[in-house]
C-alpha cells in the first residue's frame, strides 16, 4: 500500500479531486474507500487548500444508503455522486 503523504509534496493543480474506486469488491486486500477518504483528508495541504475554495472534494465510490453519503460528507466529501438507486413499488 502505498503511504498518502508521499503524495503531500505534490501541487495540486486540479480544482476538484474525485475519489472512486473501481472493481473495489473484486480486488483481494483492497482498503475500503471510505477508508481511502478518511487518508487523503488527514492531508495538511488538502485541508488547505478545501477551506480556501481551492478544491472541492467528491466522493463516488460504494454509495448503497444514506448512511454512507452521511459518513462520506462528515470525512471531509463537499458532495457524493450517486450511481445506483433503489426504488420500492
Amino acid at each position: 500500500m502505498v503511504r498518502i503523504d508521499q503524495y503531500s509534496s505534490f501541487p495540486l493543480l486540479m480544482p476538484t479531486l474525485c475519489i472512486f474506486k473501481l472493481g473495489g469488491r473484486q480486488v483481494d486486500g483492497a482498503i475500503p474507500s471510505l477508508l481511502a477518504l478518511e487518508m487523503i483528508m488527514r492531508s495538511p495541504k488538502i485541508k488547505a487548500a478545501q477551506q480556501s475554495e481551492k478544491l472541492t472534494i467528491l466522493f463516488d465510490s460504494g454509495i448503497r444508503t444514506g448512511s454512507d453519503i452521511i459518513k462520506a460528507m462528515a470525512l471531509g466529501a463537499q458532495a457524493v455522486l450517486c450511481k445506483f438507486f433503489i426504488a420500492f413499488t
